[in-house]
């Protein structure tokens, strides 16, 4: 197993304003490698068609340096599924070339965008498509979670969704943007989904679900139009995803970017996108990925991405997403507070247990010791990166901040001895689970926090909902309450 992770090991990403010290790195990396070629060459069997090892190799490194993601071909030598699960172990970017993929039917009869297909498709799917998402006026498309405490507050968010049958739907996709009435975006499950009648031209896909568990696991297909764009968000879990027809650009970021992409609160219906887009951020750390047809994409999970069908073309995708272990953590949001530790409290009583859970929680889990690290943490993280910024939104007032929620103080002065020494073993218990998974990006560890802290204080406060009939008063409360704990 070890050897055949040695054949895909992928550079390390890299930054724009770290490249002296990347180049240091590829020099004594090369001298080493070179220590090292009799014994790791007789390790690999790359077929003809491919690089040699060494070539392959010196090119990895360049693109390290021209900080971009790598492109590899596929290891025939090795078992798909295997080689797929050693790719997602890894939690870096790349794109695959020459894929099992390149065998599916698919690849030849899913192009109508090329002039291909496109009767073979709109005969055998089920027409009309539902939930073809609909946009006037802007090509920026995000996707609202329903159910979550602000779904109300920000209805006016919610995906409109018409129905039309494939063929109008690529008659319309083609046109450039100045012709169309609306930018149009299809997304949905293969199986059951109109799809489905065609889920065999898909065949083999089930080597790139890499993960154990199979009820997390989906093939989707994705539809676009010229110019149409996903907008930056990140998913849990692992996503292969092929290109079928067309192009699509690619701005991918690390977990640790969320600290500049500044994400929506946990409760809002637009949680795993971000309020600011890379471009804005001019994050370093950032990359650009086209991706043509034929072509796989691994985006681990928790990784930022932003997705563009360039103008001048429409797209036709299918991804392919497994369950992952950051994926397990962020069940951790569901989990309720430990059994009747908030029961018959006073208001002030509960803020104050509330903020000692939250801290045990930053201690056990982040090894924020120090009160004055968890909060800058949760000033930076919660309050200014999440919270103040919808105070505007919600239309919250300055006297309604104010009435809403009054300071705790101190929780030792409210918070009894029992009662923290249950708070203190929940938090306990919640850092096992953490540390028992083998994916360890401090990033993603920080985001699945900031998300339970959010959770967690929408069962105690209150879920943050308007509570007399008037636009957002109940989200201001629960906001000022959050905002005054730190």
């Amino acid at each position: 197993m070890l050897r055949q992770i040695c054949m895909l090991r992928l550079p390390h990403a890299c930054t724009r304003a770290s490249l002296p010290r990347q180049r240091w790195r590829v020099s004594y990396g090369l001298a080493f490698v070179i220590g090292l070629s009799s014994a790791v060459l007789a390790a690999f069997s790359l077929s003809r068609s491919q690089h040699s090892f060494s070539d392959m190799l010196r090119q990895g490194f360049t693109e390290s340096v021209g900080c971009s993601v790598p492109r590899r071909g596929w290891n025939n030598s090795m078992a798909p599924r295997l080689q797929a699960s050693v790719i997602a172990a890894l939690r870096e970017p790349v794109v695959l070339i020459n894929s099992p993929c390149d065998t599916w039917r698919a690849r030849f009869t899913w192009r109508p965008l090329a002039g291909k297909g496109g009767d073979y498709l709109s005969r055998r799917v089920i027409n009309p498509l539902r939930d073809v998402v609909a946009q006037r006026g802007s090509r920026s498309f995000r996707y609202s979670a329903g159910g979550t405490p602000l779904s109300d507050t920000f209805a006016a968010l919610d995906d409109v969704t018409v129905e039309l049958s494939l063929a109008k739907l690529l008659i319309k996709a083609t046109r450039s943007p100045v012709d169309n009435e609306e930018y149009l975006y299809y997304s949905r499950s293969v199986v059951g989904g109109e799809f489905a009648p065609v889920a065999s031209d898909l065949e083999p896909h089930d080597f790139l679900f890499v993960d154990r568990a199979q009820a997390g696991n989906s093939t989707n297909v994705w539809l676009g139009g010229q110019g149409v764009i996903t907008e930056t968000h990140y998913d849990m879990s692992h996503n292969f995803y092929l290109q079928l027809d067309g192009t699509k650009r690619f701005v991918l970021s690390p977990p640790a970017s969320y600290r500049q992409l500044k994400l929506h609160p946990w409760i809002h219906p637009h949680s795993i996108f971000t309020r600011q887009g890379v471009e804005d951020a001019h994050l370093p750390s950032s990359f650009d990925v086209d991706l043509a047809a034929g072509e796989l994409l691994y985006i681990p999970p928790y990784w930022f991405h932003r997705v563009i069908a360039p103008r001048g073309h429409a797209s036709i995708s299918v991804n392919i997403w497994s369950e992952s272990q950051e994926g397990e953590l962020a069940g951790l949001t569901d989990v309720p507070p430990p059994s009747g530790l908030f029961d018959t409290k006073s208001e002030r009583t509960r803020r104050a247990l509330l903020e000692h859970v939250i801290r045990a929680l930053l201690r056990a889990v982040l090894r924020l010791r120090d009160r004055g690290a968890q909060d800058a943490f949760l000033r930076a993280a919660l309050v200014d990166g999440r919270l103040r910024p919808h105070f505007a939104l919600l239309r919250c007032t300055d006297d309604l901040l104010h009435e809403s929620c009054e300071a705790t103080g101190s929780d030792d002065e409210h918070v009894l001895l029992d009662e923290k020494a249950v708070a203190n073993a929940h938090a306990t218990h919640v850092a096992r689970v953490f540390a028992a998974l083998a994916q360890q990006d401090i990033a993603v560890h920080e985001i699945v926090m900031l998300n339970m802290i959010e959770s967690l204080a929408t069962d105690v406060l209150g879920d943050g909902s308007a509570t007399d009939g008037s636009r957002g008063l109940g989200s201001c409360a629960f906001f000022r309450c959050m905002v005054l704990m730190f």
